[in-house]
């Protein structure tokens, strides 16, 4: 944007860069009045709490070393 506004100012062209934005900010605008942009926004949002488990995963087998330091540790 900024590079935008430099290049309207060095090729004098100000006023044209000011009509392009307003066009663009009174059709965007039009469009949230219609309330077409709200029909196409889903509002399905969630936030799921997310748990982590901790060691190994159920239903996994074992294998010989996990088991090994298992009896290591007692």
């Amino acid at each position: 944007m900024r590079k935008a506004l430099d290049t309207a100012i060095a090729t004098n062209s100000y006023d044209e860069f000011i009509g392009i934005c307003h066009g663009f900010i009174s059709d965007k605008q039009a469009i949230l009045e219609s309330g077409q942009n709200m029909e196409e926004i889903n509002f399905n949002i969630k936030n799921p709490i997310i748990i982590t488990k901790k060691g190994r995963p159920a239903g996994r087998a074992k294998s010989c070393v996990e088991i090994q330091d298992q009896h290591a540790r007692k």
